[in-house]
């Protein structure tokens, strides 16, 4: 007879290698998707929404700016406001806030530095980057509306409270009718305000504090995440390959609107199937392995019972 037993061990030596080998494959790619497949993929589709974020209030801009270049300067000059030490503003509520001012007259410089000005006020409230924005959109509405109305002060005085020092020291009072008397018109008053903030010393002596370090970082963060983001969006052409999606999304359905109803049935039921299978056969897996159990749990009550009968049947 043949002696092959060497021949099995060299093989069953080979199978238990390349086992080996494929289960350390397997490990090595499950930790490369876990902490780096994954990590990337998060990241890069956060850069790119925080990118479509930023983008759609670039092109708010371009709309007073009139070019796409003037647009990203003025962007830059908002970053500057954000960025600054002394200043309490979001990105967004900078760019919403200039959009605002830029649709009742302001220039871009004008906009960026009464923004900085009340930035300034915010950070010497102690208050956030909303308040600032309501009180934009405060005085967007009196310059809108071509009168300062009390309730126009109440409401920016308790967002920005330390504003009501310079409201004394500029009109003489809080009062709407202190201001309609020591101004000519509310661009008047609007341009009186931004230079007394400007001016003052005690929005001189603001310093960072370390929750506008912390904000610091985070809007820092969000501008670099906008900009890969923007790296990843051109790179790719996604705007392109969405196109194209959506257009054969489109014609798909409307391939499947042109078959017949019983055509559509089938393929409703298959894949009605398909998405069943896995679920399917985990659940028959588990059943499998089970088996095993009973079987032996049988066999156990088996010879127990058998034990038992021995007994009695020699008692």
């Amino acid at each position: 007879n043949l002696d092959t037993s060497a021949f099995n061990r060299a093989l069953s030596g080979a199978v238990f290698s390349i086992d080996k080998f494929g289960k350390k494959l397997e490990q090595t790619g499950q930790d490369l998707t876990t902490r780096l497949t994954i990590p990337l993929g998060l990241a890069g589709a956060a850069a790119v929404q925080t990118f479509l974020q930023f983008d759609k209030l670039e092109k708010g801009l371009i709309v007073f700016a009139g070019s796409s270049e003037a647009a990203a300067k003025e962007l830059d000059g908002l970053k500057s406001v954000v960025l600054d030490t002394r200043t309490t503003i979001g990105f967004q509520d900078a760019v919403q806030g200039a959009l605002r001012l830029r649709s009742i007259g302001f220039e871009a410089d004008e906009a960026r530095e009464a923004l900085r000005q009340l930035g300034i006020a915010t950070t010497a409230s102690g208050k956030t980057s909303e308040d600032l924005g309501e009180v934009v959109n405060q005085l967007t509405q009196i310059i809108g509306r071509g009168k300062v109305l009390q309730q126009d002060i109440r409401v920016i005085l308790d967002r920005l409270p330390v504003l009501s020092t310079v409201f004394k020291e500029t009109f003489g009072g809080v009062s709407a009718e202190a201001i309609r008397n020591s101004t000519e018109n509310v661009g008047d008053f609007a341009n009186k305000l931004f230079t007394a903030i400007q001016q003052s010393e005690k929005f001189g002596r603001v310093q960072q504090s370390a929750a506008k370090a912390v904000e610091t970082f985070k809007e820092s963060s969000q501008l670099a995440l906008a900009e890969l983001g923007r790296t990843i969006f051109q790179s790719l052409r996604l705007d392109e390959v969405l196109n194209s999606l959506s257009g054969t999304i489109n014609n798909l359905v409307k391939g499947f609107q042109g078959l017949s109803p019983s055509i559509q049935r089938t393929i409703i039921t298959v894949t009605a199937l398909a998405v069943a299978i896995g679920p399917l056969l985990i659940a028959f897996g588990a059943i499998a392995r089970t088996l095993p159990l009973l079987v032996a749990g049988f066999s156990s009550i088996g010879l127990a019972a058998g034990a038992i009968a021995a007994v009695f049947g020699g008692a």
